[in-house]
């Protein structure tokens, strides 16, 4: 059972202060072992690359991709808003406007037509 007098903060510190603090460190992978069992080993090698210029002309199928891919993702969104705003302004009557309606011009038909 703990007791109020085992939680305090004197009896709590000299509990810590009582676990052994000694550690040993050894290295677990050694660098290389002369005459080992094996043939094999493993290296890890970082190399310095200087960087190098690399000419590339794409082709025009490419080009016509690329510039439609960029059309389209510039058209869309801007059809859309001016579409939004268009609606926006018809309804909220921020510009006077009348309707016109195209109606064709009606001719009757007469039997001598046929």
């Amino acid at each position: 059972a703990t007791t109020a007098d085992a939680l305090a903060p004197a009896a709590l510190i000299s509990r810590y202060m009582a676990f052994p603090t000694a550690v040993h460190v050894a290295p677990r992978y050694p660098v290389w072992l002369v005459g080992g069992g094996g043939s094999r080993f493993t290296a890890n090698v970082t190399l310095a690359v200087r960087p190098a210029v690399v000419r590339y002309q794409p082709r025009v199928a490419e080009m016509l991709k690329w510039g439609w891919v960029q059309y389209l993702s510039f058209f869309i969104p801007l059809w859309f808003a001016l579409r939004q705003i268009k609606w926006f302004a018809a309804v909220s009557q921020i510009t006077p406007c009348r309707v016109v309606v195209d109606r064709p011009h009606v001719r009757k038909i007469n039997d001598h037509d046929f």
